[in-house]
């Protein structure tokens, strides 16, 4: 009889390990995960330079499709953020209507498909801020657009977008 009590014992304890081990790995990934996404703060939308760095001042997923040579002032994009001092990467990949013709001068692979084409840009190596600032060209076209940010090789944010004629000519 003390055999099976000192099994049953021994089974008991080995039980609550296992869940107090469950416990304490849930809660430090939870705790991860949290981090990750507090760490780097990301806004999308229209650009405007100001001290000579870019800001969002209009958070939006409706752009309007005004380009380079309408208004050489046009931009949209966006910004990284982080709040502490080490370094990191960033990048990202445009899926887009296929243009007539690509002009960038800082895109690093292109795809074409059928009615769209992928595009992935450079990556970059800052400090606490980054932007990518994204200009339309003659041929760009309107419809939905998606731009996939990367930080550190890991996809961070998707944002989907709508670009549409401006009417305001």
């Amino acid at each position: 009889m003390s055999g099976e009590r000192a099994y049953s014992s021994f089974m008991k304890a080995k039980f609550l390990y296992v869940i107090l081990l469950v416990f304490f790995c849930s809660a430090h990934a939870q705790q991860s995960d949290d981090s990750d996404d507090d760490e780097y703060v990301i806004k999308f939308g229209l650009l405007k330079e100001k001290q000579s760095k870019f800001e969002v001042y209009e958070e939006t997923l409706e752009i309007p499709l005004i380009t380079s040579k309408d208004d050489a002032d046009f931009k949209f994009g966006y910004t990284v953020e982080k709040f502490n001092d080490t370094d990191f990467n960033f990048y990202h990949v445009l899926h887009m209507p296929k243009p007539a013709e690509y002009t960038s001068n800082v895109a690093v692979e292109i795809q074409e498909h059928e009615s769209s084409s992928t595009v992935r840009y450079e990556e970059k190596r800052v400090s606490e801020y980054g932007c990518a600032v994204t200009r339309f060209d003659e041929g760009d076209k309107p419809g939905k657009y998606q731009m996939d940010i990367y930080i550190n090789k890991q996809l961070v944010k998707v944002i989907e977008f709508e670009v549409y004629l401006d009417k305001t000519d």
